[in-house]
């Protein structure tokens, strides 16, 4: 799992520190190579793959998909899901 940015809410008092962690998080996510609309939810990730968000769970904890934890969130990179879902609808 990639780790990329711990968030305390409590911080985010203005827009100031928002626009300030949004830079901080687009850093990271550069470091990284993704940017934040090459993440999906689980429900995303779901619906794309046809699946039930139990199933994505199952898929995760099994080692097929890698979440990618963004504050208290986890997401899952749409790159990865569809590759899963092209190559899923290759062995059809």
């Amino acid at each position: 799992m990639i780790y990329v940015k711990s968030i305390n809410k409590k911080n985010l008092t203005d827009s100031k520190d928002f626009a300030k962690l949004n830079t901080e998080m687009n850093t990271e996510m550069k470091k990284a190579n993704f940017s934040l609309s090459d993440l999906i939810s689980h429900k995303e990730a779901a619906n794309i793959l046809k699946v039930s968000r139990q199933t994505i769970h199952a898929m995760v904890k099994r080692g097929d998909l890698h979440p990618i934890l963004v504050s208290d969130r986890r997401y899952l990179t749409r790159y990865e899901v569809e590759k899963l879902a092209s190559e899923r609808d290759k062995k059809k």
